[in-house]
C-alpha cells in the first residue's frame, strides 16, 4: 500500500532528519520516496530498516515509474 503523508516537522530548523524518520517509524514505513536525502536522514532511515529511492519529476511521473 502507498500513501502520502505529511511531514510534521516541516517548519521545524533544527533536527529535522531524525524527527521525521522517527515520526515515519511510528508510521511503519517501509520506503521513502524523495528528490533527495540528507545524510542523518537517510542514516537514520535505514538504520530502521526503511528503503530510501530518490526520484525527481512531477508526483505524477514519479508514481508512474513506480508503478511500471
Amino acid at each position: 500500500m502507498s500513501k502520502i503523508l505529511s511531514n510534521p516537522v516541516s517548519q521545524d530548523e533544527r533536527r529535522v532528519g531524525p524527527q521525521a524518520a522517527a515520526f515515519l517509524v511510528s508510521e511503519g514505513v517501509d520506503e521513502v520516496v524523495a528528490g533527495d536525502f540528507g545524510p542523518k536522514f537517510r542514516a537514520e532511515l535505514e538504520n530502521n530498516k526503511i528503503t530510501c529511492t530518490e526520484m525527481t519529476g512531477t508526483a505524477s511521473q514519479v508514481i508512474d515509474k513506480l508503478m511500471s
